[in-house]
């Protein structure tokens, strides 16, 4: 999805009322870990949010040792895991309604929001830099 974040299955974000979610996935945590640290990473950007939002849960699903491996980058802040160890899979080189092991990462971090305006520019600016 994104030459500077390989890895990126999809990115984007949903909103309801005062509240934003991220929505992603990802090939493993090693590639959400590129995503998120570092002074390049999405993560920098969203340490501006003092007094535009903060943050809430964050929910992550994938398989056991991904998922574990996503618990280190988020320590003890992240609410709620997931782990599977069968899906249903139809995407390119599985035969569709083949069962197989879950590969991926999803992570849902959500936002409660107390200046939109702001947040929206914020959000422009992650969804650039992860299109780059």
């Amino acid at each position: 999805v994104t030459k500077s974040h390989p890895g990126c299955l999809y990115y984007g974000f949903i909103k309801h009322g005062d509240t934003i979610e991220c929505r992603e996935a990802w090939t493993d945590a090693a590639s959400l870990e590129n995503h998120i640290s570092g002074e390049t990473g999405v993560g920098a950007i969203m340490a501006n949010l003092d007094g535009i939002a903060t943050r809430g849960p964050v929910y992550v699903t994938g398989p056991p040792g991904e998922v574990e491996a996503a618990k280190k980058l988020f320590g003890g802040d992240v609410p709620a895991y997931v782990t599977m160890t069968e899906v249903v899979v139809s995407k390119a080189g599985y035969e569709h309604g083949k069962v197989g092991p879950d590969t991926h990462v999803t992570v849902h971090p959500t936002f409660t929001i107390f200046d939109m305006e702001k947040a929206e520019a914020i959000l422009k600016e992650c969804v650039e830099f992860s299109q780059s």
